[in-house]
C-alpha cells in the first residue's frame, strides 16, 4: 500500500508542477504539513488565464471535450452539494423516514443545496483526472500533460467548441 501511495504522490507532484505552467488549468494546492495520497487528482479550470470571458460551465465542457479527444479523461465526481441529493431531499433515510421521523429526533430540518455556495462553485470549477495511480506509469502522466498543453494552447479552438456546443 505504501508503494502505491508513493506512486500516486509522485504522479500528483509531477502533474501539479506541470499544470503550474499551463494557463487555464491548475492542480491542487497542498499545504506543506500535509501528505495526501490522491485518491482523485483535482483539476481547476481558469478561463480568465486564457483571456476568455465565457461562462464556466461552457468553458469546462468544451475543455473536457477537447481533452477527451486527446485521451485525457476529466470527469465529475460530485454534481451537487450532498444536502441537495435525493436521500436528503426525500428524507426517506433507512426506512419509513428514519432518522428524520424517529421518536429520537424532535425537530424539523430542511436541506437546501443553495445553502452551500462554496461547494457549488467548487463543483463548477473543478473536475477529476482519472488513472493517476498504479499500475499506470509516469509515461501516462506525461501524455496527459502533453494533451493538456495542446488543448490549452488553442483558446480560439476552445471558443469554437463553445460556439458549436450552443
Amino acid at each position: 500500500m505504501g508503494e502505491n501511495n508513493a506512486t500516486r504522490q509522485a504522479f500528483a507532484k509531477y502533474l501539479t508542477s506541470e499544470l503550474a505552467n499551463i494557463p487555464g488549468l491548475k492542480g491542487p494546492k497542498t499545504p506543506p504539513d500535509r501528505e495526501p495520497v490522491y485518491f482523485s487528482y483535482i483539476v481547476e479550470f481558469r478561463p480568465q488565464e486564457l483571456g476568455l470571458n465565457v461562462p464556466m460551465d461552457k468553458f469546462k465542457g468544451a475543455v473536457q471535450k477537447a481533452l477527451a479527444a486527446e485521451g485525457v479523461g476529466l470527469g465529475q465526481w460530485q454534481r451537487m452539494p450532498i444536502p441537495a441529493q435525493s436521500v436528503f431531499q426525500d428524507m426517506v433515510g433507512y426506512g419509513k423516514g428514519c432518522p428524520w421521523t424517529c421518536g429520537h429526533y424532535n425537530r424539523k430540518i430542511e436541506y437546501r443545496g443553495e445553502d452551500y455556495p462554496n461547494t457549488i462553485q467548487f463543483i463548477a470549477e473543478h473536475a477529476y483526472l482519472g488513472s493517476v495511480f498504479p499500475p499506470n506509469t509516469m509515461e501516462l502522466m506525461e501524455k496527459y500533460v502533453a494533451g493538456m498543453k495542446k488543448v490549452m494552447s488553442q483558446p480560439d479552438a476552445i471558443l469554437k467548441l463553445i460556439e458549436d456546443m450552443d
